[in-house]
């Protein structure tokens, strides 16, 4: 059958027919129009492969320079600049593939910035049957690359921990299948958002019930469990947000806290 016919054609990563001469990727032939219908081809809008193919990527080697379809080592960060003494410049650019990601602290440790996933620690006795968790959401600063400054973030925190960590990715809930899992959330933001707020996105400007008008908080936030098996009203859909105590924004529905918001019976 006719690509066509379902709809599909012959795509090749990099290259099309209107761009096959200003791409790296392309060699003299890459793709040529299809025979017309009657012709002994396929015809239609499908594309026919050329003489010569276009390039692979090829998996490079660890720590090698990565082959991005023969451009090899590509990005559009600058690599940065280095003083007399051969160290980096702060905020001139970026080395890449010089950090490792945090794994599980209790397994790989801190990474080459002091940092890993910490395990959230559960408290099995407040509702027997399940592990309950008290996390918060907070602000915080962290370096999030070698050659950076460090950033303003906004992540969670364990505060059941013995020692308070602030790691964005964690801290990370080690659930048991069958075996409820129960979380209290805390918004202990005190700062509105470090970014600029594109305040015409529906809920994110002026609010109104009719009585009250005002800009939505900038401090809202919500939790929700992908792929899980959630009753709705702890499924954090798009109206369950909450603010911190003490938000100056009115205490009513739609302000303080979401239009579906409410607390679980216990």
């Amino acid at each position: 059958m006719a690509p066509t016919a379902l709809k599909v054609s012959a795509k090749y990563a990099g290259v099309s027919a209107q761009t096959s001469s200003q791409s790296t990727l392309s060699t003299s032939t890459a793709l040529a129009p299809a025979p017309a219908a009657g012709t002994g081809g396929a015809g239609g809008s499908a594309m026919a492969v050329g003489a010569v193919a276009a390039p692979l990527a090829t998996m490079a080697a660890p720590y090698s320079a990565p082959d991005y379809f023969a451009v090899p080592n590509y990005a559009n960060s600058p690599l940065p600049q280095l003083d007399a003494t051969g160290a980096v410049i702060a905020g001139t650019g970026m080395r890449k593939f010089v950090d490792t990601l945090p794994g599980l602290c209790a397994v790989a440790g801190a990474n080459n910035l002091g940092q890993c996933l910490p395990l959230a620690t559960p408290d099995t006795t407040s509702f027997p049957g399940s592990d309950y968790y008290k996390i918060a959401l907070v602000e915080y600063t962290r370096q999030l690359h070698s050659d950076l400054p460090a950033t303003k973030l906004r992540g969670y925190q364990d505060l059941q921990a013995a020692t308070l960590v602030n790691q964005y990715l964690g801290p990370v809930i080690l659930a048991t299948r069958n075996r409820p899992v129960r979380v209290l959330f805390h918004n202990n933001l005190t700062q509105g958002m470090p970014i600029p707020v594109d305040t015409t996105y529906m809920g994110a400007g002026a609010i109104t019930d009719g009585t009250t008008t005002e800009l939505a908080s900038d401090k809202r936030s919500n939790l929700h469990l992908h792929g899980g098996n959630t009753p709705w009203i702890s499924d954090g859909t798009t109206h369950q947000w909450i603010t911190p105590v003490g938000d100056t924004v009115a205490a009513a529905l739609g302000f303080a806290k979401g239009y579906s918001f409410a607390n679980v019976p216990d």
